[in-house]
């Protein structure tokens, strides 16, 4: 996981990791503390959209924190994807704070054959 710093406000971007194979693109995605439940993730022609929140839930409120590199907020990323993709084929499975994302590619030779009728 690493962050960024933009207008004094630091920015989560989660470490991904992006796999292609000749019908799948996988995107593996480190969540850590973020629960499942509040993890969004939409397909818009080719733009991926992975948006959720990390929360610091298992620290007491007293404690006084002397250092911390963990990130708590909100956070979204997008990825252009290059390649023609199956929204009704794809599968998100979150364990152990890593999200994992199988992209179906449509198939290239989608060309259809159109019946010519008589009037």
């Amino acid at each position: 996981m690493s962050t960024d710093i933009k207008d004094d406000t630091m920015i989560f971007v989660p470490d991904t990791d992006v796999y292609e194979e000749d019908n799948i693109i996988t995107l593996v995605v480190d969540l850590p503390g973020v629960d499942e439940n509040s993890v969004d993730v939409q397909l818009d022609k080719n733009q991926l959209q992975i948006s959720a929140k990390a929360e610091k839930s298992q620290f007491k409120k007293d404690y006084k924190i002397q250092h911390t590199e963990y990130y708590t907020g909100d956070f979204k990323r997008t990825w252009a994807i290059k390649e023609a993709l199956d929204p009704e084929k794809i599968d998100a499975q979150i364990k152990d704070g890593v999200l994992t994302l199988q992209l179906h590619k449509l198939k290239k030779d989608t060309a259809k054959k159109i019946e010519v009728r008589s009037a």
